[in-house]
């Protein structure tokens, strides 16, 4: 479901045309004030249609995760994914890092490493960052490459993806059947380099695809700093876990 909305959203920011609709989306009924939930209460965040995030978006929710889609008509589209589930293979080691000292060992090893391979997706990140999130310690990464997942063109020219993750692991604030202690955050943003951010500008292809990045920082640090984890902080402060730290958008 999610892969087939942000294909349809890149097709109509790209091309242009309105923001989808459908009865599963929530921006009809979001406040300025409300928060989003993923339906176990394991993150919210604010609302980002309040945050200058693009005049087009669009908040899917299901029982593990939710999935947030915005974009700049002509420009890029952007999409956050969020999954709480309780399947090894989404943790990237994620119980690892419930320990300070592997944490302290993270932080370390992103100073000299050059890359991280993450097994359990073949992916490779060239960039690795420590981020607070919630006063959580939590692991960042950047792919190594574009991707081109998306079929859309503009005069031959194919659409590129820049895809980031971010791992935060944390005791949750109940006891449930099936403890997740983690959240996996998959974002990313997609351009085209024929679309009119590029044609109808003075601007080089540089300056314009810098315009594209620095947009998507400001649009990651006005969603992930309103983010509040279900933790039990209690716990989190007695091991060592928890920080007041804001989140700051480093890549």
């Amino acid at each position: 479901m999610w892969l087939r909305k942000i294909v349809l959203f890149t097709s109509f920011i790209l091309f242009g045309g309105c923001a989808i609709k459908d009865n599963k989306t929530d921006e009809q009924t979001l406040g300025m004030t409300q928060r989003i939930s993923t339906n176990n209460g394991l993150i919210s965040i604010m609302a980002p249609l309040h945050k200058n995030i693009g005049p087009f978006y669009t908040v899917y929710r299901n029982s593990e995760g939710m999935g947030i889609f915005w974009g700049i008509q002509n420009m890029m589209v952007c999409k956050l994914l969020i999954s709480t589930e309780a399947v090894a293979i989404h943790t990237f080691d994620s119980a690892k890092y419930l320990n300070a000292k592997n944490l302290k060992f993270f932080e370390e090893e992103i100073k000299t490493k050059e890359s991280f391979y993450n097994e359990s997706f073949g992916l490779t990140y060239k960039k690795g960052f420590l981020d607070y999130i919630d006063g959580v310690k939590c692991r960042t990464f950047i792919e190594k490459t574009l991707s081109q997942v998306y079929p859309h063109t503009i005069n031959g020219e194919k659409t590129y993806t820049q895809y980031y993750e971010t791992y935060c692991s944390f005791h949750e604030a109940t006891n449930r059947e099936k403890p997740t202690n983690m959240i996996r955050m998959r974002y990313e943003y997609s351009f085209n380099k024929n679309s009119k951010a590029f044609t109808d500008t003075n601007k080089t292809k540089q300056e314009v695809l810098n315009d594209i990045e620095n947009t998507f920082r400001q649009d990651m640090q006005a969603i992930f700093s309103t983010i509040k984890l279900g933790m039990d902080r209690e716990k989190m402060k007695k091991e060592g876990l928890l920080f007041d730290k804001p989140y700051k958008v480093q890549f």
